[in-house]
Order: structure tokens, then sequence, then C-alpha cells
């Protein structure tokens, strides 16, 4: 999927079309509350294209438009859709709308719990985990070690317009930038950018739609949050007669010598959320 840039000067709160975490709450037994104190869910009367609606979160409020059941499940649980075994119809109308408040300030995580219990009730959703092997696109550190530098934490909007890439469920530190130069090369700027992340944004970019299956881990090992720069050569498509070629494959062919690391074919074990059962509407308000 070709990450789209919106206007770097915009404030930008966080959306969604997609990421997740499944987390067995602890509720009030750890000091944390496991359900929103106050929601509303309905379906969508002018759904957008696809379900792939927007997400809008901050620590006292989560409010859904336009929705798809799968892409909120990919949220709550914190997985990419190749992390999914669900039916397609999850993928389809109708969608949702969610105005939920956890009476209080949450942290995304708790947020996250908070939305999976959600869908339980209004939805009787039930899921549980399986490992399965499969085949898989490994981000690892090329030989010769990483070439990054630890993040500062700073967003210079001078970089680029930044890509709406919140519907993965971002904290606010997190950047991405595109500037296409004179000579016609993109340089992508990344900030305060954790390599597992960074695994989910290349997952995105080798996607046409958020519902694709393509299946990249973070298989580096490194821990912290980093600032680093990729730049490609553009070209447009149709300009020789050829496609666009496919983003992971120019990103496999340059990470090595840009910012010392690979992409990897293998075959992996990966954690699979398998959707038991799922209503199509939701129970009333």
């Amino acid at each position: 999927m070709e990450i789209t840039v919106v206007n770097a000067k915009m404030k930008i709160t966080r959306s969604i079309a997609g990421a997740v975490l499944f987390v067995f709450g602890c509720g009030h037994v750890c000091g944390q509350r496991s359900a929103f104190e106050v929601a509303s869910v309905k379906v969508n009367a002018n759904p957008p294209r696809m379900g792939m609606g927007a997400i809008h979160y901050s620590p006292d409020t989560l409010t859904a438009r336009g929705v798809s059941m799968w892409l909120l499940v990919r949220w709550a649980y914190g997985v990419g859709s190749f992390q999914i075994a669900g039916p397609v119809s999850m993928q389809e109308a109708p969608y949702y709308d969610i105005d939920a408040k956890p009476g209080g300030a949450v942290p995304p995580r708790q947020l996250r719990v908070m939305l999976q219990a959600l869908l339980a009730e209004r939805f009787h959703l039930a899921v549980h985990r399986e490992k399965k092997e499969m085949p898989v696109t490994a981000l690892v550190v090329a030989k010769g070690g990483a070439k990054l530098y630890e993040s500062g934490g700073k967003f210079e909007a001078g970089l680029g317009a930044e890509a709406p890439l919140q519907f993965l469920g971002f904290d606010n530190n997190v950047h991405v930038q595109r500037n296409v130069g004179p000579d016609g090369r993109v340089r992508d700027s990344f900030t305060d950018m954790p390599m597992s992340v960074f695994a989910q944004v290349l997952e995105l970019m080798g996607s046409r739609t958020p519902y694709d299956k393509v299946a990249v881990i973070d298989g580096t090992g490194l821990q912290g949050r980093f600032d680093f720069s990729i730049v490609t050569e553009r070209r447009n498509p149709g300009d020789d007669g050829s496609q666009a070629e496919d983003p992971l494959v120019v990103y496999k062919r340059i990470l090595p010598g840009q910012v010392g690391l690979a992409l990897e074919r293998r075959t992996a074990p990966v954690e699979v959320l398998v959707v038991d059962l799922v209503d199509r509407r939701p129970t009333g308000n």
C-alpha cells in the first residue's frame, strides 16, 4: 500500500485502519480499568470505501468512524492482517461508529484492552491464539551492523510531509515523512522509530490495502528508538511501459547500504489471532 502524505503542518490526531495487542487484562486487580465507563456503538449510516475509516484517540477518549470489524480487531489486539484468521465478512459492511470514554486518562495500551472488552460485550467477539508456521519477510541486522542513530525524539517539519500512519496506533512521537527532491529522489525520514514499528510500516508499504496479508516481522533484536532516512529513486509507473516496483523489493536492495538492515525471506512461527465468533450487528446501547 503506497503511503499517502499530508501537510506536515497539520496537527494529526491518532487515526486507524489498523494494529493491535492481545492482553489477558487483570482489570481492577492490577489497579487498572478494563472496560469503558461509557460507550456507544452504532452502524455507520454513510460508510467509507472498504470500511477504512478512522479511529481517533486521546488518553480519555476513543472514537471510531466507519471502521470495519477487521480493522477494529486489528487495532484492539495489536496484530497485522497476516496475523488474523477470520471470515472475510469482517472486512465488509456494516461498518461501525464508536464513542467511548474510560472515565479518566489511560495509556493507549489500556484503551486497546478496553476495546477488546467492548467488542466482546457488544459483538460477542470470541478469539484464541495459535502458533502457525508461515513464509515471512524478516527485518534483520545486515552484515557489518546497523547504521542507526538513537532518537532525540524531535520532530522536524522540514523533513517533509508526514504520512498518516497513526491508524496503526503509534504513539505521538513516531513520525514518517516523505520529501521528493528536485532530482526526483525520494527521502523517507523516520523519527523515534522502534524496529518493531518499522516492521509494521514495511508491512503496509508492501500492501495495497490494510487487509492484505503481507507478513513482515522484526528479527533485529534491537531495542530503543531510532532516527534514520532512506533515499530511493523515484520512478513513475508506465514511463517505460513497466509497473512500479514493489516497495519491499526496493527496500531489500537498499537497506543494507543505507541503514545496515536487511530483509530476508524465511519460514517462521507466527502467533495468529483466530476469530471463533463475531456478530455483524451490535447489541443495543
